[in-house]
Order: structure tokens, then sequence, then C-alpha cells
């Protein structure tokens, strides 16, 4: 296995374990809980983590156990991607190694319970900023 992969499973199992004894984790499209009592401005239900291992910087957004499919964006040789995983066409995670602007948009799109159709998010001309809802 390549030192890439295995960082990658490696940081996988870390980010499942922390999101798992996460206070405010609800499952997708549950209102996430309350800053605190009287606020208003809410948590992410969306778990995220990241990790430096040398040179490379993976950042993960939500959880991808149960996918069905999955995009790559970006070469792996180049150890600059992305893979945003889907289950039932609906985007639910997102694994980027050195790809922070991937990473940032698909975060708030899930953070907003959106998704990025699987041919746009296959297209890397696009930039999924774009795609990433005006907050309120």
């Amino acid at each position: 296995m390549s030192p890439l992969a295995t960082a990658l499973r490696s940081a996988r199992r870390t980010a499942r374990c922390a999101s798992s004894r996460s206070p405010t984790r609800s499952p997708r499209g549950a209102p996430p809980q309350p800053r605190s009592p009287g606020s208003t401005t809410p948590l992410s239900a969306v778990p995220w983590f990241w990790s430096d291992q040398g040179d490379i910087k993976l950042q993960i957004a939500g959880l991808s156990s149960g996918y069905d499919d999955v995009v790559l964006r970006g070469d792996p040789e180049s150890q600059q991607f992305s893979a945003l995983y889907y289950r039932e066409g609906r985007l639910i995670a997102i694994d980027a190694i050195n790809a922070p602007r991937d990473y940032m948009a698909v975060r708030r799109i899930l953070e907003g319970d959106g998704s990025v159709p699987r041919e746009v998010a296959a297209d890397v001309s696009v930039q999924l900023k774009t795609l990433v809802p005006a907050r309120a």
C-alpha cells in the first residue's frame, strides 16, 4: 500500500472515531444542535477532519461510509486531487488531498444540505465554489 493510501486510510479511521464521539452529531438532513442555550446560530451537522502528513494535507468533510459511487477530481499521481463520495446520487463526503478549494466548497455545500451533480463534480474546469449557496 502506498504511503498516500496508508495516510488516507488512517485519517479516515480517526475521523470516524472522532465523529462518533461528537455531541452534536446527527444524521444528514436533521437539524443541527444550537451552539448554546438561547443561541440561534447552529453548529454544523457535517463532521470534518484534517491532517498534515508530510507534504500531504488531507481534509475530510462528511462521512463516506455506505457510499455507492465516487468521483475523482484531479490526478492522484500529482498528489493534488479530491474524491467526492455519493450515496444514491447524493453527495455525502469529500476527501481532499492538497485541494483546499474543493474541500471548503464541498464542506459548505454539505452544511447547507446541498449536493453536486456527479457529472459537474467530475469536470475539473468547474470551480466548486461557484456551486456554494449564498449565506443568508
